[in-house]
C-alpha cells in the first residue's frame, strides 16, 4: 500500500470502513487483531493518511466487520450516513 502525499483525503470507502468498524464496536487496535493488519494501518486508511487496502488486506478487514466487498460499497451510504441523492446547486430539489 503506498503513502499519499501530504494531503490527507478521506475517502468514501475509508468512510465505510470506518463505519463498519463502529457498527461492530471495534477498537481499531481489536479490528487489527483480528484482521491480522496493525491499528496504525487501519487509522491511517481511516483518516485519508493511506489509500483504502486493496486485496488481501481489504477481504480480511471486510471478513472481520461481516460484509462482502459489493454489500460494504455498494451501498455505502447506508454506511456513511450520507445520501446518494445530490442537491441542486439552486437548493430546489
Amino acid at each position: 500500500m503506498k503513502a499519499r502525499s501530504q494531503k490527507i483525503i478521506v475517502t468514501n470507502e475509508a468512510r465505510v470502513l470506518r463505519a463498519l468498524r463502529l457498527e461492530h464496536g471495534l477498537s481499531m487496535k481489536k479490528a487489527g487483531e483480528l484482521a491480522g493488519v496493525s491499528d496504525s494501518l487501519i487509522a491511517h486508511t481511516e483518516t485519508g493518511r493511506l489509500n483504502p487496502p486493496k486485496g488481501p488486506n481489504l477481504e480480511r478487514l471486510l471478513r472481520v466487520y461481516g460484509e462482502s466487498r459489493r454489500r460494504a460499497f455498494m451501498s455505502g451510504s447506508e454506511h456513511t450516513g450520507r445520501s446518494r441523492r445530490r442537491r441542486r446547486a439552486d437548493g430546489a430539489g
